[in-house]
């Protein structure tokens, strides 16, 4: 994954078994689904539920920890960053980050209206943007029980948020004339959720192409999830956009 894991780190913030052999010798095995429908049904049923998600880190220990409300469509991430935790909420159109020194226990809010694209040019926020990418599967392939590879097309992705929408614009862009051939690989586990997914996201990090991997679990936990409010919440400064 692009070594900005997240929007905060970016800126520099101090981020079905086929059925056989049953009935009648004259009944016939029901046939397995193509491979796409079996993927593009795999990522409806896992869009629908709370999750846990693990996004993987060019930085040994600093995969990001994730957990999604399907409901509320809030989700709350940690990372480690240089020793502190940082976390992040992802709400609407805003990310609230805090667990950093530099905030001295106060929560500091930044709106994705006012971040740059280079800052948008990430997967993390308030939906599993992974499933809005493998929703724009254009060739699926079987690769094994449960395993599909193939190519998406990023100028077709569609996020529910417009700073995620924006996101996936400016990866298209970053992309070129290679967005609409972007290499995937999901897993589906026995149960029917996506488990894990990789992508290699042309031009996403400065030109050079990012290997991104997610790994989901825990399908239908509880999650409590709270936008932050109150006085501890600042709006972020001018400096934290541009920095």
């Amino acid at each position: 994954m692009m070594r900005k894991i997240t929007v905060a780190m970016a800126l520099g913030v101090a981020l079905a078994t086929a059925l056989a052999g049953c009935g009648s010798a004259d009944d016939t095995a029901s046939p397995s689904p193509e491979p796409a429908e079996s993927l593009a049904t795999a990522v409806t049923q896992t869009s629908g539920v709370n999750l846990t998600a693990v996004i993987a880190s060019d930085v040994d220990g600093e995969d990001a920890t994730g957990l999604y409300n399907s409901t509320s469509k809030l989700a709350r991430y940690t990372v480690p960053v240089s020793g502190e935790t940082m976390q992040m909420i992802f709400a609407g159109e805003a990310m609230y980050v805090s667990g950093l020194s530099d905030l001295a226990g106060q929560t500091m809010r930044m709106r994705y209206s006012e971040m740059s694209d280079e800052a948008l040019c990430d997967l993390t926020g308030n939906e599993p943007m992974p499933l809005a990418l493998l929703a724009a599967a254009t060739e699926v392939n079987s690769t094994g029980a449960g395993s599909y590879g193939g190519k998406l097309d990023l100028t077709k992705a569609r996020a529910s948020s417009a700073g995620g929408q924006r996101s996936l614009t400016v990866l298209a862009a970053a992309a070129g004339d290679r967005a609409t051939a972007v290499a995937f690989a999901a897993t589906v586990n026995a149960d029917g959720y996506v488990s894990r997914a990789t992508f290699t996201l042309p031009g996403a990090d400065d030109g050079a192409d990012v290997q991104y991997d997610v790994t989901y679990s825990d399908f239908g936990l509880a999650a409590d999830i709270t936008e932050p409010t109150g006085a501890d919440v600042i709006d972020a400064p001018d400096e934290a956009y541009t920095s």
